[in-house]
């Protein structure tokens, strides 16, 4: 499994057991949100409700990922991410246009793949998700 970094593993693990989550839409925007230039953003003292994706706790009171630390490629990154989680609609032409970074691709990539494990066509070694993430 792909992370960009020892501490984006830790992140992700790290919600993955606080969360438990067992369905792929969570665990794929989690992954992005474990991210650390979107993890370092997530505000704790928000509440996670049964709805909710650690994702989420990014949003502004408007819905809209404003947080200062974003760049844009974050931004882009945690509208992706919430496209994975809830069908948020998202330009893809804007997220690859703004991810320019072959790193935060493999991330993106890695996502989409954790979305469909077992059929995925881009689910070679680099990318083959770590199966104890799905309980």
């Amino acid at each position: 499994m792909y992370f960009d970094g020892d501490t984006h593993r830790r992140n992700f693990y790290s919600l993955v057991r606080l969360y438990r989550y067992n369905d792929v839409q969570n665990l794929s925007a989690t992954y992005v949100a474990a991210h650390p230039t979107i993890f370092k953003c997530i505000d704790n003292d928000k509440e996670l409700g049964g709805n909710n994706n650690p994702i989420t706790l990014i949003k502004d009171s408007n819905g809209d990922y404003s947080h200062p630390a974003l760049t844009g490629a974050s931004k882009q990154m945690c509208l992706f991410a919430a496209s994975l989680f809830n069908g948020h609609p998202v330009q893809l032409t804007d997220v690859l246009g703004n991810v320019n970074s072959h790193k935060l691709l493999q991330v993106l990539i890695q996502a989409l793949v954790i979305t469909s494990p077992t059929d995925s066509e881009l689910c070679s070694e680099i990318f083959k998700p770590d199966p104890n993430i799905y309980y």
